[in-house]
């Protein structure tokens, strides 16, 4: 089923055990609706520009207008657009983590980026040993990390979801409902996705009501293809420690996707 990150919260001994959470409580639309947090304390609620430095100099960020390419080809998927600069929050925690996040009317898109520390790295983005062949979804699931993280959350100091978010409301969106004339303009579109992307591609497309959405899909997934020939390249190298940019173990975070 599709998906969309609501919300980001991040935790663990890597951030010295201090907690960032970013989550949307509504009813505003945008930035005004939602709320961030750092260690439980409301940050970056005064209004548009904003910014916050914690006392000890751990965390610095901003709520401001940016553009999303900056922090990642791809960062403005779904929710940004083509072009210009959006209401954004960045999040910079030593030792030297950096959070993008664009925010949506209710959901976000985030981008992690820090360097690959000591110990295991494991998750939904992967393991990081220069091998895809063990960071799909089946080869997770086999190391048990697919099922959602036991224990406490870490959205339990957020603002409770609006009922948007836990309610569903209106029909189930299915390619097979989509209007024809928009089908078959999304089967055109996106013919250059590529097999394994051109179904997710065109569902975009009929969810969206519009045949632009596909060139963001058709882009994304010649991004996925070319890292993934760079990733299979240097698996056959095994190089220890290539890759500069991951999410630790040790750091908890987690999307909320409704």
């Amino acid at each position: 089923s599709e998906a969309s990150t609501t919300g980001i919260a991040v935790s663990g001994p890597l951030i010295q055990g201090n907690k960032l959470v970013v989550s949307y409580a509504g009813p505003a639309k945008g930035y005004g609706g939602f709320r961030v947090s750092w260690n439980g304390n409301t940050i970056l609620g005064n209004g548009f520009p904003d910014a916050y430095k914690s006392p000890d100099g751990l965390l610095e960020s901003k709520l401001d207008n940016m553009n999303p390419q900056d922090f990642h080809s791809q960062a403005r998927h779904t929710i940004g657009g083509t072009e210009g600069n959006l209401p954004s929050y960045l999040f910079t925690i030593v030792p030297n983590i950096k959070i993008y996040v664009l925010v949506g009317d209710e959901t976000v898109n985030a981008v992690i980026n820090l360097r690959r520390p000591d110990g295991e790295i494991d998750g939904y983005c992967g393991n990081f040993n220069c091998d895809p062949g063990d960071d799909t979804m089946d080869a997770v699931s086999a190391r048990g990390l697919a099922a959602p993280i036991k224990g406490a959350t870490l959205f339990s100091d957020a603002p409770p979801p609006p009922t948007s978010q836990t309610q569903k409301g209106g029909a189930t969106m299915d390619i097979n409902n989509c209007p024809p004339e928009l089908l078959a303009r999304a089967q055109t579109a996106c013919e250059s996705a590529g097999p394994e992307a051109k179904q997710g591609c065109v569902f975009d497309v009929c969810a969206a009501g519009d045949a632009a959405v596909a060139k963001e899909d058709v882009v994304t997934s010649a991004v996925e293809q070319d890292v993934t020939q760079h990733f299979e390249l240097f698996g056959a190298l095994r190089l220890p420690k290539l890759l500069g940019v991951s999410v630790p173990a040790q750091m908890q975070w987690a999307a909320a996707a409704m």
